[in-house]
C-alpha cells in the first residue's frame, strides 16, 4: 500500500497541497480526480521523490521511499520519456539495461497489443502512439505500483479505448494503480476507488462499487453533487450519507425536453464544470439507449 500522510507543498506564495491524506491499496485502481493545477502531478512527483515536500510523509508498504524501493513503483508521465531520435527498440533496450525488473516478454505482448513497431522512431509517433509507448515502457516493468499522470489527455477516442482495455487485463493484476485524470467517462467502469481533490485538499474518498450499490450514484453523480451544491466539505459528506437531502440545484432544472440533462454551461462555469456536464449528458444518453 502507498500511504500519503499530511502532505503539504507550496510554490512561492501558492499553497498547492494542504495536508493531503489518502491511500493506494495494492490490487486496486485508484483515480485521483481534480481540475488542472490542484496538485495531482505534484503528488505523483512527491511519491517518486522528484519534488521535495514541505511537510508530510509517504510510505511504500510501510517504508519511506529509498533507492531500494524505486523498482517497486513506476511513473508514467503524460509527456515523452525517451529521446525523440530513439526508436521503440532503442528505448526498450535502454529500459532493459537500466531496470532489473524489465520484463521483455511482457514488453513484446504490449507492443503487439498496441500495434506498435520496434523500428518506429519516437519523433515520428502521433501523440496517441507516444502515450502507448509510455505505457509500454511502464507496464513492462515488474513493479508493485504504477502511477499514471493524465493517460487520456489529448489522445483520440480509439486510443482511449485501447488504454482503457489495459486496465481490465493481466497487466494490472495484483498491482496498485494510481491514475490522475479529469476525464470522467474513461474511468467510470474501470476504477475501484476515487479520491477527489480540490484546492489542494481531499474532498472525499469512496469505493466506486459501494457508492453505486448503497447510494445509487456514479462517479459523475458524486462530482455533479459536489460542484452543483457548493457545500462545505462537512455538508457534502452529509449529503453522501443522506442522498435525500434537498439540493439547491434540483436535477430537473438540468433536464431538456428529451429527459436528458441540459447543458449548464454559462459564462461563469469553469472548464471542469463544463466538462462534467458533458460527461454527465453522455453517460445518461448512453444508459437510455
Amino acid at each position: 500500500m502507498i500511504e500519503i500522510k499530511n502532505v503539504h507543498k507550496s510554490f512561492g506564495r501558492k499553497h498547492v497541497l494542504k495536508g493531503v491524506n489518502f491511500e493506494v491499496p495494492k490490487g486496486q485502481i485508484t483515480a485521483l480526480i481534480g481540475v488542472n493545477g490542484v496538485g495531482k502531478t505534484t503528488l505523483l512527483q512527491h511519491i517518486m521523490r522528484l519534488t521535495p515536500m514541505d511537510q508530510g510523509e509517504i510510505l511504500i508498504d510501510g517504508r519511506k521511499m529509498k533507492s531500494d524501493l524505486f523498482e517497486k513503483v513506476c511513473f508514467i508521465p503524460d509527456s515523452p520519456v525517451m529521446l525523440p531520435e530513439m526508436t521503440i527498440r532503442d528505448s526498450m533496450n535502454f529500459m532493459a539495461d537500466y531496470y532489473d525488473c524489465w520484463n521483455e516478454e511482457r514488453a513484446l505482448d504490449i507492443l503487439r497489443f498496441f500495434n506498435l513497431k520496434e523500428t518506429d522512431r519516437l519523433s515520428d509517433l502521433s501523440k496517441g502512439n507516444v502515450a502507448k509507448a509510455n505505457m509500454l515502457f511502464g507496464f513492462a516493468l515488474d513493479t508493485d505500483y504504477i502511477l499514471m499522470d493524465e493517460p487520456f489527455s489529448g489522445v483520440d477516442i480509439f486510443t482511449r479505448e485501447e488504454i482503457t482495455n489495459i486496465f481490465s487485463s493481466y497487466l494490472v493484476k495484483d498491482r496498485g494503480v494510481l491514475i490522475t485524470t479529469h476525464e470522467i467517462n474513461e474511468i467510470e467502469k474501470t476504477v475501484d476507488r476515487v479520491v477527489i481533490i480540490e484546492e489542494g485538499q481531499i474532498v472525499t474518498t469512496f469505493d466506486v462499487e459501494d457508492m453505486r450499490a448503497e447510494k445509487g450514484k456514479s462517479i459523475v453523480d458524486v462530482l455533479s453533487d459536489l460542484h452543483h451544491r457548493g457545500d462545505t466539505l462537512a455538508e457534502f459528506d452529509q449529503h453522501l450519507v443522506d442522498p435525500k437531502a434537498k439540493s439547491p440545484f434540483p436535477m430537473e432544472n438540468f433536464l431538456d425536453d428529451d429527459g436528458f440533462e441540459a447543458s449548464a454551461e454559462t459564462d461563469d462555469a469553469s472548464p471542469f464544470e463544463q466538462s462534467l456536464e458533458k460527461s454527465k449528458q453522455e453517460t445518461m444518453k448512453g444508459e437510455k439507449k
